[in-house]
């Protein structure tokens, strides 16, 4: 019986992401390239990569964030990168003192900068912090790309680039935003290895 559920899920997952339009995760690769890394002086422009998202999106923002300050593969230029999400200090400070709706817009006030990206996270696009952040990132001229599932929610069509996995599973939506960010990175990491 657990090989059923194993082979049901690995099913499902390929399945998923064989629906996922991965030119788009090519242009989104190539906006946040061109935004952060000048590919002829092969220096940094001084943007940075945003990320926000709850409980598994937080975490999975976490991981980017690693693997572009860090490395995916191979040594590289780093890339300027930060969870909204990394401090549980600050995000608890601005839940308990203005409500937990504005964890990532407050942050992302303080933080954030004209011409930065933000990747919003939710599976359901329903998550009020991440809408707001959103809602907060377009005021302050950041680009926005949405990494969705299910139907998009209210946050469908807000972005300035969006991906929505067709599935109404969680588990199967957060599977493929894990793996997007994983392919942003692969494409990140080949052409700053290209230009150096």
């Amino acid at each position: 019986m657990n090989q059923d559920i194993t082979k049901q899920n690995a099913q499902e997952l390929t399945k998923t992401i064989s629906q996922i339009d991965h030119q788009k995760i090519e242009q989104i690769a190539k906006l946040i390239k061109n935004t952060i890394y000048n590919s002829e002086t092969k220096t940094k422009t001084g943007k940075k990569l945003i990320l926000c998202g709850n409980g598994g999106s937080a975490s999975q923002a976490d991981h980017m964030m690693g693997e572009l300050i860090g490395r995916y593969k191979e040594d590289r230029t780093p890339f300027p990168c930060l969870n909204l999400a990394a401090s549980s200090s600050t995000s608890t400070c601005i839940s308990n003192d203005y409500g937990q709706e504005h964890i990532f817009r407050r942050a992302l006030e303080a933080l954030g900068e004209k011409d930065d990206i933000l990747i919003a996270l939710t599976t359901s696009g329903y998550s009020k912090n991440v809408n707001s952040a959103v809602e907060q990132a377009k005021k302050m001229g950041i680009k926005v790309i949405s990494l969705l599932g299910k139907d998009g929610g209210p946050l469908k069509g807000q972005g300035d680039y969006e991906i929505i996995i067709p599935s109404n599973s969680t588990a199967r939506i957060q599977e493929c935003h894990i793996f997007i960010l994983h392919c942003i990175c692969d494409y990140l990491e080949k052409w700053a290895l290209e230009s150096n």
